[in-house]
């Protein structure tokens, strides 16, 4: 498998950790510009199939940002010479701490503290930017840099005020020796691409409810984050600011970030909704083109998961869990797990009963598909992974259509069965989908096992998908 660019940290055992980076080497002639030996960018994700798909686009993002840079070196114009704002905000405390010391009170070190970081700022500036002939004050100084020169003599003043990063150095360094190093590394992660979206590192008792807010809304729920990981990136925000509160860092007792939860149940829902367009019903063209992209597909676990979820109704972790005894002769029987209605009995259809002998070969214990993409959550979802592959596999295939999702397999299948004849109440006990209702029976057993298996032989997808399956299953 090919893998160049690609690469994985390692742990402190020296195994592989599992997502996925790019890794350019910079050439010798840019290094002392870029101020790396090589450039690194995480692909966020744990698929390598995800991973060699990604990388393209990122390579060619590293080779335009050293191709600037190298004509900036030979205009003379190099990273060297630029200001960052953060070298003034660090010289400031630097000053500040050392004539503290020096003196052993704060006061009397103000007016050299003041005088010595106007001279570093005189010396910063004027390697990048003009005097106004007039006022002797640099022209064009970026607002950002501005600011933490601002922020430099507030702190040689004396000010308690501290900007956010620096309360989150702080704060890490607290919790280091009772928190796992993943923890700390994901916290701190989080905290920093909140001050990339600011813009600025402002001091944190001028990041307020709105701010924050305005962060969910613009940026977290944009992102189609799930809603779980997006209350995970306000729960590092707020674990900030009450650390920050209880250390007297704030003087307000109240977390900015507290009791978004609400705003993040109801948006999540709202753009879940929107992005899906609700589920679509597959047209016959986009299943052959997806069953032509699976067939021979490296990933052996794609053509049966596929198929049984179009012949069955059967969710993607459904699939991923049935074990070799819960596969019987004509039906697969699923038990509890999340909820009390998806225990039920499957019918096998006939397209699926070659497919089915294959992938129970000699083995008499296990899952029913031994290999899936990617390591199980902490919960033991072992289909977490898998909607990435598919996404990316049915945009090659070319089916784009908003709503057409692995999911709606399930709507598919229940769209067939209705279009077949089969009652309403005997669809509902295939796929579990049972609602309270006059022609649904949530509290007897639902019709008999060998009903179903009848209905089941009337299910099809039209005869070029069917012809295209059974096709497909004896080359699997």
């Amino acid at each position: 498998m090919e893998k160049k660019y690609l690469f994985r940290y390692k742990n402190k055992r020296g195994e592989p950790k599992p997502t996925w980076y790019v890794r350019v080497i910079v050439p010798p002639g840019l290094r002392q510009g870029i101020g790396k030996q090589h450039i690194v960018i995480s692909l966020e994700t744990r698929d390598i199939n995800v991973a060699r798909e990604k990388r393209h686009l990122v390579v060619n993002n590293i080779r335009m940002v050293l191709e600037r840079a190298r004509r900036d070196a030979e205009k003379g114009i190099t990273q060297r010479h630029k200001v960052d704002p953060k070298e003034f905000l660090e010289a400031a405390r630097i000053f500040h701490d050392g004539l503290v010391f020096l003196s052993g009170d704060d006061s009397d070190g103000h007016g050299l503290s003041n005088h010595l970081f106007s001279d570093y700022i005189e010396q910063h500036l004027a390697k990048r930017y003009r005097r106004d002939p007039v006022t002797g004050h640099f022209i064009d100084v970026p607002p950002e840099i501005q600011s933490e020169i601002a922020r430099g003599f507030s702190i040689l003043q004396g000010s308690r005020r501290k900007v956010f990063s620096e309360v989150l150095e702080l704060h890490l360094e607290t919790i280091r020796q009772h928190t796992t190093y993943q923890t700390m590394a994901t916290r701190k992660a989080r905290i920093l691409r909140f001050l990339h979206w600011l813009g600025t590192d402002p001091f944190i008792d001028e990041i307020d409810r709105e701010t924050i807010r305005a962060y969910l809304r613009k940026d977290l729920m944009k992102q189609h984050y799930s809603s779980n990981t997006i209350r995970c990136h306000l729960g590092d925000i707020r674990a900030v600011f009450s650390w920050a509160i209880e250390n007297g860092l704030l003087q307000s007792r109240d977390n900015p970030a507290s009791g978004l939860s609400r705003l993040v149940a109801e948006t999540a829902k709202a753009i879940r909704e929107k992005g899906s367009g609700h589920w679509q019903v597959w047209t016959e063209e986009e299943l052959l083109k997806v069953l032509a992209a699976v067939v021979g597909h490296k990933r052996p676990e794609l053509l049966p998961v596929f198929v049984i979820a179009l012949y069955s109704g059967m969710r993607r972790e459904e699939i991923a869990q049935t074990e070799m005894n819960a596969v019987h002769t004509s039906h697969i029987r699923l038990p509890a797990r999340s909820t009390g209605d998806s225990t039920r009995c499957v019918p096998i259809h006939p397209l699926l009963m070659p497919l089915i002998d294959k992938l129970k070969g000699e083995r008499e214990s296990g899952y029913l598909i031994k290999d899936f993409i990617g390591n199980p959550t902490r919960d033991g979802k072992r289909a977490h992974h898998f909607s990435d592959t598919f996404s990316s596999l049915k945009k090659q295939a070319g089916v784009t259509r908003q709503g057409v999702v692995f999911q709606s397999l399930r709507h598919t299948f229940y769209r067939a069965a209705v279009g077949a004849g089969l009652p309403v109440h005997a669809i509902d006990a295939m796929t579990g989908n049972v609602t309270p209702g006059l022609s649904h029976n949530t509290s007897a057993q639902g019709p008999d096992l060998k009903l179903l298996i009848d209905y089941m032989q009337a299910v099809t997808h039209g005869k070029r998908v069917d012809r295209a399956v059974r096709a497909a299953i004896k080359l699997y």
